[in-house]
């Protein structure tokens, strides 16, 4: 890793944050994550945005628009750790459900 003005910068063609991102979709249902150079794409479906997130996250899942059925598709790229705040709100969330949860909705 280079070093720049005391801050770690990534080095091309790895993906930050990966690690912390696996451990924390772990078991989730309706989860879909993908390693790009650069940042790390979180895609969860989610029934409604789930109780207790911070209000940013919650603005965040309220972008994405609803299906027929009121379901969010929400995409998140992280490329830094505000981000990353967000996708790990998110990703503990879907971790909670209980088991049988359909796996293509995670209703909260």
């Amino acid at each position: 890793m280079g070093e720049g003005r005391g801050r770690r910068l990534p080095q091309p063609g790895l993906t930050p944050f990966w690690d912390e991102l696996t451990a924390a979709a772990r078991d989730a249902p309706g989860v879909v994550l993908t390693a790009c150079s650069g940042y790390a794409r979180v895609e969860v479906d989610l029934a409604e945005a789930p109780a207790g997130i911070s209000s940013r996250t919650r603005e965040l899942v309220d972008s994405f628009p609803a299906d027929e059925r009121g379901a969010r598709h929400v995409v998140i790229d992280v490329r830094n750790r505000q981000w990353l705040a967000m996708a790990l709100e998110l990703l503990q969330s879907a971790r909670s459900q209980p088991p049988g949860s359909d796996p293509g909705l995670t209703p909260l």
